[in-house]
């Protein structure tokens, strides 16, 4: 009986076995399609872009973005006390972008002022079409006292930048620090992005790579003694970030507000993944444009920002 029994399991289970490979179709709803934004407006007095999108299906074939063409764009400035300046910037689609808008080369952003930028969409995106948002500009110090390019041998300022002080063969590597002086703003705190720059050539100006710092990570008198941005090894050792006698490396320190430093940070967490067991469930970005009805609000960031820039040139008064 125990082998009957035995056999008819066996049977019985080869006989469901093939039922496995069945093809299921799993419908997946692609989520809401939502505007993305981004772009702002800086202290220099240039074209001043802000760029429109909208999200894909994850299983759409195009990898480009969709840029939104035909949107009308503004950006209205408001005084310390958030009354009208004025000043409307209307920002019209680059003929050669799309889905790129931007300024006339005469406009610049004021320290202490808001902007708010306006966005009528030609062809609602989830059923809206009209998005806002608001930009405080940060203050920034009036200018950097001074960049100092050293040269290293014992490679201290490099290691405690994160960087490896010795070559892949096990010798010692040498290289320039890039050392700030600068004075911050008294009684506020600040956030700053530092973007370095070789012969002209940013190095870092992506969301994902340049240096994000407060200023309660660090106090005035430590920017005094020199604060250090960045470390370039001598060319023999290759690489991106190499530099020779005569190079001209060039800094640039961004003023930002809080709440874009915070947006910063989420995307990057997002973007470089978070831990599966201790992250949270994935998420877009939270931004700042709002929808003006009662759909959903765009992804991405407007922004404003002050900056500074120094140069200084490779093995000259160093």
């Amino acid at each position: 009986m125990k082998f009957f029994a035995l056999l008819a399991f066996a049977l019985l289970t080869f006989t469901l076995l093939p039922s496995c490979t069945e093809e299921i179709e799993i419908r997946l709803r692609d989520g809401d399609v939502r505007l993305v934004v981004f772009g702002g407006i800086g202290i220099d007095t240039m074209v001043h872009t802000v760029v429109l999108s909208r999200t894909t299906s994850y299983f759409e074939d195009s990898k480009e973005p969709l840029y939104v063409e035909g949107a009308t764009v503004t950006i209205t400035e408001f005084n310390e006390n958030m009354q009208l300046t004025g000043r409307v910037f209307q920002l019209l689609e680059n003929p050669d972008s799309i889905g790129h808008y931007q300024t006339t080369p005469d406009v610049f952003g004021i320290q202490g002022f808001t902007y708010r930028l306006d966005i009528l969409l030609s062809e609602a995106i989830g059923g809206y079409s009209r998005y806002s948002a608001y930009a405080f500009f940060p203050f920034i110090a009036d200018q950097i006292d001074s960049l100092h390019a050293i040269h290293a041998r014992d490679m201290l300022l490099a290691g405690l930048l994160g960087f490896d002080p010795f070559d892949t063969v096990g010798g010692r590597q040498t290289g320039w620090n890039l050392l700030l002086f600068a004075e911050d703003p008294p009684d506020r705190v600040s956030y700053y992005a530092f973007i370095t720059s070789l012969n002209g050539v940013a190095l870092n100006d992506t969301l994902t790579r340049f240096l994000l710092l407060d200023n309660t990570m660090i106090d005035r008198d430590t920017i005094n003694a020199a604060f250090p941005i960045a470390f370039f090894r001598d060319v023999q050792f290759g690489g991106r970030d190499t530099i020779n006698n005569g190079d001209t490396l060039g800094l640039e320190i961004r003023s930002i507000s809080a709440d874009f430093y915070r947006w910063i940070f989420e995307f990057r967490s997002i973007y470089s993944g978070q831990n599966p067991m201790f992250g949270g469930a994935p998420a877009n970005v939270r931004g700042n444009v709002r929808n003006m009805g009662r759909g959903l609000d765009a992804i991405g960031y407007f922004w404003a920002h002050g900056s500074r820039r120094a140069y200084v040139v490779v093995g000259e008064n160093n």
